[in-house]
């Protein structure tokens, strides 16, 4: 899939020549530090210096723009030896500011790195892309490949009633072409116990001590701004230099299992590309530099190629494309340096000047060292497929597969949830948890969507595999740029405020679901002539359509609330429907929650509501309804919610004397009162009997032939629920574009349609004596082997070297066949 809408399907580089047979040229192109010591006097004055520097700056203000700069100089004024990675000899003991070291490395040399790399497990590219500039800019939503391929009629049926169309069913159909169902899966991938990544990685870490870590010191040292003294433990958190724990870059082998276990489990037809993303540096040899901006600067010297890092088994006829840019088996595997994935949104700069600034901005953010930095940039990742399965390098599979485990372009992607666990929005300077955790980023990411969707729990994302649809996540992209930049600024974990991708990316899609259905039946369906008012008539409209999916209001019962009761509703039957769409059926995941069952956070308690832990399952509508709160059957008058009309709706609604503004009830609804609209849904979903989402829908009318079957359907963009107003909605447009208001309806439900399912999960964490036993529990018992393996490297102390031999003789013997990739 190519990103903003351009075609094509691209390498991430392009083949360097090998070094030809017979020529010896070995030029030194790849810098690390000395061996990292305290005791030397260079490194320990420099120390001693910030730590005097720091106390200053968190007592005299004048002094903290001087203590900046200094720092800036002098912390990382130790030089560098230069190695020659070929014969290993040291060639340059000193770096001499005065020496001109370009001449080391020309642009004619660059076909040594390829040779070079056979050593190193590294290689060089330059970008075959086309739009390989650093700069990007909104633009129009991509239509997803499933609205594509069905028609007006058959997504209409689909979403009105949860039923197939007759052409759906025919073999061959569009829906279940390969391009439609097919999958990517990308790994994240560093190997931080490399020399050169080291010495990058040592020297930075000290740049950014003197901007990121000296404004965090700034602010706790500001009385207005530092927490309350109560919060020790959590201040002590907020200084901590995160992101440099050695358990983060150890690399125990487990990315070549990783990819074996991925191709052993997964039917490799349901495949379409495998990536790596992996980190790259500049070949000067004048690298690591001393100061950010000579590194920005040297990494905009276009004379020099760039060397991405390279797993040491992958095969060198992976380098080898067609004249396509494909290779001729599936799955390709691709790997994607940084330098292609990260790109920036530049929108109130005008080019050239824009594109410049971009250029800097990459050039100063990479290498990167934070897995929450890379994530952030996933949506400019060159796909074949639509959809893409991100995992780590410490995840694998251990029992059988499909596409559909992953998503289906019927029902979404599939999201796997802990339903008991509940998150909590927070501001940045609310925020102090550990910067090596994920917490501080969930936190923020979570309080993003309380600001665009209404303030409420949600549940925490399963630490496995994650389902992106590549399009959904250009839209969040779009959304937070700035945010989204932040993050990708952060070098290391915890340095800046980092958002996750991954929580945000999936609940974006759920209350985008929610805010189209809301939307639907508010604004489209119920104000029918389009005044922006509900009048008297359509007042009663509205409570005459939600009444009988209430108990009826008579004796003592309140006149101002409707008791709506649990919807009663056919189960799904979804492998059935998969099966009579000719499509991939799940293998490994069991399917708790569609979307075509309204929203499933319904029964989730808010913040300020009832206490305890939230609800462990989903509402399940079935003939015997479930409550979600305690998991027995109800009687059939349990009323699910109560919809107060005055204040879900407005004082005197529906009384016969006033006009209500119909902007205000959908915020109310949507945003401000998130209980409100969830109760509605509740309603609606009984009203549209056993399948289906029909009563949230506008009736059927003339529909015209438009070019909205094409089109991506595009209902609020802004990153804060404060601006939108349904004035932004231009009604006369949609018509023209979709032909009628309810296929513009249809096409935006389905385009967020999403499932939740649970698949068998073992956390193992190694650390301490428990490795040996807890890996060997994991095959034990056959039966008891679970679909998803995800190893976590927690180990420290004597146990590391042990551990690791331990970790590598068990993924030798869990995933024996080694992939056609492999050297």
């Amino acid at each position: 899939m190519s990103p903003r809408g351009t075609t094509g399907h691209w390498p991430s580089y392009q083949k360097l020549e090998a070094l030809e047979e017979g020529d010896t040229e070995q030029p030194a192109v790849l810098a690390r530090t000395r061996q990292w010591s305290l005791a030397h006097p260079i490194r320990l004055g420099a120390i001693v210096t910030c730590l005097v520097w720091l106390t200053v700056l968190l007592f005299y203000d004048p002094l903290r723009t001087l203590a900046s700069q200094t720092l800036s100089a002098g912390l990382v004024e130790h030089k560098f030896e230069m190695l020659d990675i070929l014969g290993g000899e040291e060639t340059i003991k000193r770096k001499d500011h005065t020496s001109d070291f370009s001449a080391i490395l020309r642009p004619e040399n660059a076909r040594l790195l390829q040779s070079i790399a056979q050593r190193t497990g590294w290689r060089a590219f330059q970008s075959a892309a086309p739009d390989d500039s650093p700069l990007i800019y909104p633009a129009d939503f991509e239509p997803l490949r499933s609205q594509l391929a069905l028609s007006a009629d058959c997504v209409d049926l689909w979403i009105s009633q949860s039923a197939l169309c007759e052409e759906v069913k025919r073999p061959g159909h569009a829906l279940a072409s390969p391009n439609a169902t097919k999958i990517d899966v990308a790994w994240v991938w560093i190997d931080g116990e490399d020399q050169r990544m080291q010495a990058w990685r040592d020297a930075l870490q000290l740049i950014d001590v003197t901007t990121e870590d000296i404004e965090r010191a700034r602010y706790l040292s500001d009385p207005a701004t530092r927490p309350k003294p109560s919060l020790p433990d959590k201040i002590n958190a907020q200084a901590k230099v995160g992101g440099l724990s050695p358990k983060h870059f150890r690399n125990h082998d487990e990315l070549r299992y990783s990819i074996r276990s991925t191709l052993e489990y997964f039917p490799q037809e349901q495949l379409d590309t495998l990536h790596i993303i992996s980190t790259d540096i500049p070949t000067s040899a004048e690298h690591p530099p001393g100061r950010v901006m000579d590194l920005a600067q040297k990494q905009l010297d276009t004379s020099y190629p760039r060397a991405v890092q390279v797993p040491h088994w992958l095969q060198k006829a992976l380098y080898t494309q067609t004249e396509h840019g494909k290779s001729t088996e599936a799955p390709e595997l691709r790997v994607t340096p940084l330098w292609d994935l990260f790109k920036v949104y530049m929108n109130n700069l005008t080019s050239p000047v824009a594109q410049n600034a971009a250029e800097v901005w990459r050039s100063r953010v990479l290498p990167a060292f934070n897995s929450m930095s890379i994530e952030s940039q996933l949506a400019h990742l060159r796909t074949g497929a639509e959809s893409v399965f991100y995992v780590c390098d410490d995840f694998f599979n251990l029992r059988n597969l499909t596409a559909a485990d992953v998503t289906s372009p019927l029902t979404g992607p599939l999201f796997r949830m802990q339903r008991g666990l509940g998150v909590t929005g927070r501001l940045p300077e609310e925020i102090y948890d550990d910067p090596e955790g994920e917490w501080r980023s969930i936190n923020y990411a979570e309080g993003l969507l309380d600001r665009r969707f209404g303030k409420r729990l949600r549940p925490y994302v399963t630490h496995t595999g994650k389902s992106y649809n590549m399009a959904l996540l250009s839209e969040v992209d779009q959304i937070w740029p700035d945010q989204l930049r932040q993050s990708a600024e952060s070098r290391f974990r915890g340095r800046l405020m980092e958002v996750n991708m991954a929580f945000l990316a999936t609940h974006y899609i759920v209350e985008k679901h929610r805010e189209a259905l809301l939307w639907s039946f508010l604004i489209a369906r119920m104000d029918f002539d389009g005044d922006g008012v509900y009048s008297v008539h359509e007042q009663q409209d509205i409570l005459d359509l939600l009444s009988p999916s209430a108990l009826p209001r008579k004796g003592t019962m309140s006149q101002d609330e409707l008791a709506v009761l649990y919807p009663i509703r056919g189960e799904a039957g979804l492998d059935q429907i998969y099966r009579d769409a000719h499509l991939p059926v799940p293998a490994g995941t069991s399917v708790r929650w569609n979307s075509q069952e309204g929203y499933a956070y319904t029964n989730f308690p808010m913040p300020n509501g009832k206490t305890g832990s939230p609800s462990t399952i989903w509402p399940h509508y079935g003939a015997f309804p479930t409550l979600a709160s305690s998991g027995k059957p109800p009687s059939l008058l349990t009323p699910a919610c109560k919809l107060s009309l005055s204040t879900c709706f407005a004082p005197g609604f529906a009384n016969g004397t006033n006009s209500i503004d119909a902007n205000s009830v959908y915020r109310r609804m949507a945003y401000e009162q998130p209980n409100c609209g969830d109760c509605l849904i509740v309603a609606l979903t009984h009203s549209s009997g056993f399948r289906g989402l029909s009563a949230f829908l506008p009736a059927r009318g003339h529909h015209f032939a438009s070019a909205g079957d094409r089109i991506a359907p595009r209902l609020f963009d802004s990153s804060v629920f404060d601006n939108i107003t349904i004035a932004q909605i231009d009604r006369q447009q949609i018509i023209q574009e979709y032909g009628s208001l309810r296929h513009f309806c249809v096409r935006l439900i389905h385009r967020y349609s999403h499932s939740f399912g649970e698949t068998p999960t073992k956390f193992l964490r190694a650390q301490g004596r428990s490795i040996r036993a807890s890996l060997n529990s994991v095959l034990f018992s056959p039966s008891r082997i679970p679909t998803f393996l995800v190893i976590n490297d927690d180990m420290s102390g004597k146990s590391i070297e042990e551990g690791g031999r331990l970790i590598r003789d068990f993924m030798a013997k869990a995933w024996t066949v080694p992939t056609r990739f492999e050297s």
